[in-house]
């Protein structure tokens, strides 16, 4: 029972037992739809759609790994950033005082320095000059600007 189109129907759609020696597989429809002589696929316009859908989810996951990894890679540098300004402005402020020898800002550069920071201000504030107040920088590598971190200290109230 074949219709004029070149259309070949199962036979158990036709209603008769199935033959498996005188089934072409090629004729034989697939999902519910009759499959043309050539062989051809009415599914065969979406050929390879799976993975460009792939593709494409992979390289957004990509994207979305790669800004997650610079946001931590700036908090990082904040953080860097802040302990090294923290650390450094106590050392000024301990110099201000007497408990330690040397000039504030002498001291506050060496240990923004090892910090693996700048220092980019250090002042005394103050009618005694004694509180102090830094400005440091740490760069963070790659697409982000330097981050920066600021404290004051100074003798206890």
């Amino acid at each position: 029972m074949a219709d004029g189109g070149g259309l070949a129907w199962p036979l158990e759609v036709q209603g008769l037992p199935a033959k498996r020696s005188g089934v072409n597989p090629q004729r034989v429809k697939r999902r519910g739809v009759p499959l043309r002589v050539s062989g051809r696929h009415p599914e065969d316009k979406e050929r390879g759609a799976g993975t460009v859908l792939m593709v494409g989810f992979a390289l957004a996951l990509l994207i979305l790994v790669a800004g997650v990894v610079l946001l931590m890679q700036g908090a990082v540098s904040a953080s860097r950033a802040a302990t090294a300004a923290d650390l450094s402005v106590l050392a000024a402020a301990d110099a201000a005082r007497g408990l330690r020898e040397g000039e504030p800002c002498v001291l506050a550069l060496e240990v923004a320095e090892k910090q693996g920071a700048r220092l980019e201000t250090c002042a005394a504030e103050g009618s005694t000059g004694d509180i102090y107040v830094v400005t440091t920088t740490v760069t963070a590598g790659g697409l982000l600007p330097p981050a920066t971190g600021a404290a004051r200290a100074g003798p206890p109230p």
